[in-house]
Formats: structure tokens, sequence, C-alpha cells
């Protein structure tokens, strides 16, 4: 090659298959200095290969990145996948109660409002340990809530039969036990119940799939 394809950062290797180099006699004692004494001035060279080192790197990470996975790493990359899907499965419950609750605040059609007002509440309940189970809806709500909680749940179940059942449209006083049901309902049940015990009984999947294995209303 020419003088112009040398580029700064390049590695040269000669190589030689001269006579001249078996002759010289080397000990493990010897340093560099005292191996380059030794060689043949001028040496003979047969070979020399001219070596960047820039896409000698590039190359050795192309190699690196394209190594298979250790078992090692599979199975620690296992591991996580299980903790997440495991991690997963005990926050669904939560998950589930906090988009019902997004959609019970931010919905603005009355029937709309209405209805997941009705759900989040009746999940949540269900959640702490108040299922409704095989108990009629009025009943429910006026013999096993609203005593144990002070809440209006009868008052609002009866607007939200309504909404579902009758195509009357609601009255103002109606419409304004709609809008304000649902966080005055939960703040009174949620500072009525430990933050430890409403921790736990989040983690409990099976009510979960009981209240939604039950029809709904």
């Amino acid at each position: 090659v020419s003088l112009s394809d040398l580029k700064k950062g390049n590695q040269i290797t000669a190589l030689s298959f001269s006579e001249q180099f078996k002759n010289i006699a080397l000990k493990d004692s010897n340093d560099y200095k005292e191996v380059f004494t030794k060689i043949p001035k001028p040496a003979p060279i047969d070979e020399i290969k001219i070596i960047d080192s820039t896409q000698e790197t590039k190359a050795t990470k192309s190699i690196k990145k394209s190594q298979p996975l250790s078992i090692s790493k599979m199975l620690w990359i296992g591991l996580i996948i299980i903790a997440l899907l495991i991690l997963f499965a005990f926050s669904l419950p939560w998950l589930i109660f906090k988009w019902l609750e997004i959609k019970a605040k931010k919905s603005k059609p009355i029937k709309q409002k209405a209805y997941y007002s009705y759900l989040a509440s009746t999940y949540y309940l269900n959640q702490m340990g108040y299922a409704r189970n095989e108990m009629p809806h009025a009943q429910y709500a006026k013999e096993k809530i609203d005593p144990q909680f002070g809440t209006s749940f009868f008052t609002f179940m009866n607007v939200y039969l309504k909404t579902k059942y009758s195509n009357e449209p609601l009255t103002l006083s109606e419409q304004n036990i709609v809008e304000g049901f649902y966080k005055q309902f939960y703040n009174k049940v949620k500072e009525q119940i430990p933050f430890k015990e409403r921790f736990s009984k989040f983690l409990n999947s099976y009510r979960t799939i009981n209240f939604y294995s039950k029809p709904k209303i």
C-alpha cells in the first residue's frame, strides 16, 4: 500500500519466514529491549499486515453484542419476568379500583357517572370484605353498609336504579346526589378502615374474581 493509506492509530504486524530468526537465542528473562537487539538489521520481512484499530474495536463490540445469552443471564431474566408477573397479579385488584374511581370522578353524563359511582363503590366494599353476596341491593345498602359506615348508600342506590330502569329524567336534587355521592362515600369508608387492613385486603385477588363472577344489576 502507499503511505497515504496509513492512518494514525493503525497497528502493523510484520511476519517473516527467514532462517535468520531461527538462530536467535531467547530466554524467558529477556525483556523487549534485549529481543530487539537480537533482531537482524535490516530484518527480513515476508508479509506486513496493517490493522485499523478503530475498525477492530467496532468488530470486537459487534462480536460481544452478538454473543448468545449465558444460562445465568437467561435465568435472571426469567426470574425478573416471573417477579413482575407476580407483582402485576397482586396489583391488579388495586389497578382495577383506580380505573373505576377515575371513571366515577371524571364521567360527565349523569347516567354514566351514576353507573361508575355504583361500580366503584360496590367494588371497593367487596375488596374490604363487605360483599353483597345474595342480599338484595336495597337491603344491602340500607341494612349492611349505611349503619356500618354512616353513608347515604341507600339514597344513592335508589337514584342509580332510576337511571338504569326508568326513562324519566333525574330531578335537580337527584342529580346533586349523584354528583356528590362517590367522594363523600369513599372518604367515610376509608377513614374507618386502617391503612394496613386496606392494603392487605387489596392483595386478595379472590375477592376480585368473586366480584366479577357474580351478575351486576
